[in-house]
């Protein structure tokens, strides 16, 4: 059974609302309650969970009694296909449309309601999509209709337990349900806060300029054990703000999963390249390397010797004062080392560089980036190099070189060390 109660502005039970200020439903089995709204018309909506892969919403009206215009009853029952959902984010656009998102055991699921309790056939497939990232902590309903995900995001190549990398992330889904691959890579823009730590969001708001604004913890604490050979977190809670509302990033490299085959790589020029090419899973053996998609770049050598992937960049879109960033995800067995490095050349003939240098762990592919970089002058020619000169292989996969108007450029403010117990992560 569930209970739905309200109280005056006075903290008294309202008893305009049921018959004494409580409504309770019994005969249910979905009584774990993970969301409540409030709808266009004032209706209350509540969503539900039983336990198993069923996600329940029931609406009561503003008086407190069942909706029974909504659903079977007054219910709502959807079944995740990725097995059992955690916490439900809940939001409603402005149209009356219910939008919930549920973490699954492959990922997140989310789905669109009509108003009647219905699923929105034109949302996803049949009314519900899903995403390849979980631990969501909010849904932001966007100006233009699109949807925000608020989350936290952590690789696994064969991995299921701590520890395990993890970093902020945001992802646009298009009001069809799509991820808006305009957006950061791929659709998904992640943040490192604790540099190779453990970090967790926990919500975010949109504020009347549509500004972000996230709060989280950084350098999680998962050594619940004592184990003296896992360093301890120093658990520092963050506020970060996003400006999502200039021109989207644009992504200056081309090929940059590996996904199209050529000696080495399509868009790339090689040098020193022996056992160095391209990479792709092999499901029939059950064999996965890539990050994104089916293929990525192996480096694969000895000491002593060196390879090379260069790009040359097209600098007929930059300015001055558009910012600059490295980044690139990477994966090693051996724990290899690799540099990405940018190469530019200024108006007046100066030379400048930015250099990723990153250490890869066999615990999964993660990300390393560069702080942005803004231009100061005008840029007559632009060339990016990934360099491997260790030992053993390493796996590279969505490399980007991405351009930022000011408008889009992000800010993380530590918040003071006083402690802050409501900054945990939900798990």
């Amino acid at each position: 059974a569930i209970w739905v109660a309200r109280y005056t502005a006075d903290g008294v039970l309202d008893t305009t609302f049921s018959d004494d200020g409580v409504q309770r439903v019994a005969g249910q089995d979905y009584d774990y309650i993970s969301a409540l709204q409030l709808d266009t018309q004032s209706n209350i909506v509540v969503a539900a969970l039983d336990g198993t892969s069923k996600i329940a919403l029931n609406r009561f009206t503003a008086n407190g009694n069942p909706d029974t215009t909504f659903g079977v009853d007054g219910i709502a029952v959807t079944e995740v296909a990725g097995g059992y959902p955690g916490r439900i984010l809940f939001s409603i656009d402005l149209e009356g449309r219910f939008v919930i998102g549920a973490d699954d055991n492959s990922g997140s699921d989310f789905a669109r309601y009509l108003p009647d309790g219905t699923l929105d056939s034109t949302f996803g497939v049949n009314g519900i999509t899903n995403a390849p990232f979980n631990n969501l902590s909010d849904l932001i309903l966007l100006p233009n209709g699109q949807w925000m995900i608020v989350a936290s995001y952590g690789y696994y190549l064969g991995a299921d337990e701590f520890p395990f990398p993890s970093d902020v992330l945001l992802a646009r889904l298009n009001a069809d349900g799509t991820l808006d691959t305009t957006f950061g890579i791929d659709g998904r823009l992640t943040t490192d806060i604790s540099n190779g730590r453990i970090d967790f969001s926990e919500g975010a708001t949109l504020d009347s300029v549509n500004r972000l604004t996230m709060i989280g913890i950084g350098d999680y604490d998962y050594n619940f054990d004592d184990d003296p050979d896992t360093p301890p977190g120093t658990e520092f809670g963050f506020v970060a703000r996003y400006l999502l509302d200039g021109t989207p990033g644009v992504e200056l490299l081309q090929n940059t999963s590996f996904e199209l085959s050529s000696d080495p790589a399509a868009n790339w020029e090689g040098t020193g390249l022996a056992q160095d090419n391209q990479a792709c899973n092999k499901p029939e053996k059950q064999k996965y390397v890539a990050y994104l998609g089916v293929c990525a770049f192996r480096f694969k050598g000895a000491l002593g010797e060196t390879a090379k992937l260069k790009q040359t960049v097209d600098v007929t879109g930059i300015a001055v004062g558009d910012a600059l960033t490295l980044s690139t995800w990477a994966y090693s067995k051996s724990a290899s080392s690799g540099m990405f490095t940018l190469k530019l050349t200024y108006g007046d003939g100066t030379k400048h560089k930015e250099k990723v240098v990153f250490k890869a762990t066999e615990a999964g592919y993660r990300q390393f980036s560069s702080a942005p970089f803004t231009l100061p002058q005008a840029v007559t020619s632009a060339s990016v190099q990934l360099k491997f000169a260790d030992a053993g292989k390493l796996y590279i996969d969505t490399v980007s070189l991405r351009l930022d108007a000011a408008a889009t450029r992000t800010g993380i403010i530590p918040l003071p060390a006083a402690p802050q117990p409501a900054l945990r992560h939900n798990q």
